[in-house]
């Protein structure tokens, strides 16, 4: 059985959060 799509998407917005915030840390330096 594949899980369920509500993990998907919590980790899909868990990766884009992951990926905003090293682009902020990036942008501050």
């Amino acid at each position: 059985m594949n899980p369920s799509p509500a993990l998907d998407v919590i980790g899909l917005i868990g990766l884009t959060a992951l990926f905003v915030l090293f682009y902020l840390l990036v942008a501050a330096i």
